[in-house]
């Protein structure tokens, strides 16, 4: 049967996948975990191996934990495959990162030669490592899903899937069916083929006049179709009759911007079209048809699949778990964090709380305040208005 589904809009600790996944998977906020932008420049990818991942909880209780990912920054080398039985993955090509390479015993041999290791991590990788296609992302993912289930949905089973089709560059597998009347083919192919990173980082590369609605629509597509990817799975439980006994959670890491706030893609504001994400919820003993209205965090993912897997959460996790609301029990509201760290823009925090939230640059000390009932696209600051408020 079709799983019952509880619903709700979550706030992600961070505004791009490393510190946001990062942050999920340990309870824990992306500056006390140390990954996003550096103070010296760069970024640190690597996750501390002493941080408790919430796979590695699910492993210790005795769960088979797998891992099937398409983002090229969750990777073995950067810790996010911590406490899994099993991992597939993509891997970067480029840049080559020492720091990450002394992570493999295999590979401490060449820490003092970079050309060696370089050509020593290039060849396990051809040789030993699982790789997953790009192009072909969601329809891989649901394959290695797929075998998994046959070969171990009988145990207790812990499985992430990561599916990339609403990310950049906005080519997505199933026709989008919101394309603007009069958009041109080669218009909609000049978009589909936008070197992406220009765009984000404000380089040269610009979208043509009157084609913005065009480019959103893309990135609609590719949320069409992650939707139909996971209708795909969700389609594959019933057919294993694994449904009535599994918990299934979609969430999203973060958001897109289209020039909300002055930027395309992600990163770079503390905003809400970054920030707010969906958190769906469906299983065995979950109410059907709720719409959550309590503000809850990406922070709360990982004590909540604890305490329904009867586990205990680290005694460091800052989230709560959600199960007691997952159940109509009504929880307290308490202030939701987040925190920006990227390499293109200066350390932000915000938070937010009982209709309120305050964005706090840290290099400028400039405060933003917003009313999220009234302004929800977060348009109108009022931080000169509500000085009593803002402090």
């Amino acid at each position: 049967g079709t799983p019952r589904r509880t619903s709700t809009v979550s706030a992600a600790q961070a505004p791009w996948t490393m510190p946001s996944i990062a942050a999920t998977i340990t309870s824990l906020y992306p500056t006390e975990l140390g990954v996003g932008a550096c103070p010296y420049g760069g970024t640190r990818a690597q996750l501390d191996p002493c941080r408790i991942t919430l796979a590695e909880a699910l492993q210790s209780g005795a769960f088979r934990t797998q891992a099937i990912l398409t983002n090229v920054w969750l990777t073995a080398e950067n810790g996010y495959t911590q406490g899994f039985d099993g991992a597939v993955g993509m891997r970067p090509l480029e840049p080559y990162d020492l720091e990450s390479l002394q992570e493999r015993p295999l590979l401490a041999l060449a820490r003092r030669s970079p050309l060696l290791g370089k050509a020593l991590w290039q060849v396990h990788r051809l040789l030993f490592d699982q790789r997953l296609s790009s192009g072909q992302d969601g329809l891989l993912v649901n394959e290695y899903a797929s075998d998994f289930l046959r070969q171990h949905g009988q145990e207790r089973f812990f499985l992430w899937l990561y599916y990339m089709e609403p990310h950049a560059p906005y080519n997505p597998y199933v026709a989008f069916p919101t394309q603007p009347a009069g958009t041109a083919a080669a218009e909609a192919q000049y978009l589909r083929s936008l070197d992406y990173w220009a765009l984000v980082e404000g380089g040269t590369v610009a979208v043509p006049e009157g084609a913005q609605s065009a480019l959103v629509a893309l990135y609609d597509g590719g949320v069409h179709t992650v939707d139909a990817w996971i209708g795909q799975f969700l389609a594959e439980l019933d057919r294993l009759e694994l449904t009535e006994r599994t918990l299934v959670v979609v969430h999203s890491d973060h958001g897109e911007e289209f020039l909300d706030h002055g930027w395309y893609g992600h990163g770079h504001t503390l905003h809400n079209e970054l920030l707010q994400v969906p958190l769906v919820v469906a299983g065995p003993g979950i109410p059907p048809g709720q719409a959550i209205a309590t503000p809850v965090q990406l922070l709360d993912l990982m004590p909540t699949l604890l305490e329904a897997a009867a586990l205990p959460a680290p005694e460091a996790a800052r989230g709560r778990s959600l199960w007691p609301l997952l159940h109509g029990e009504e929880l307290v509201e308490v202030p939701s964090y987040a925190e920006q760290l990227h390499t293109t823009c200066a350390e932000q925090k915000a938070v937010y709380y009982q209709g309120w939230k305050l964005i706090y640059a840290l290099a400028t000390a400039r405060s933003q305040l917003y009313t999220l009932a009234g302004d929800p696209a977060e348009q109108g600051d009022r931080a000169a208005m509500e000085g009593q408020r803002r402090e």
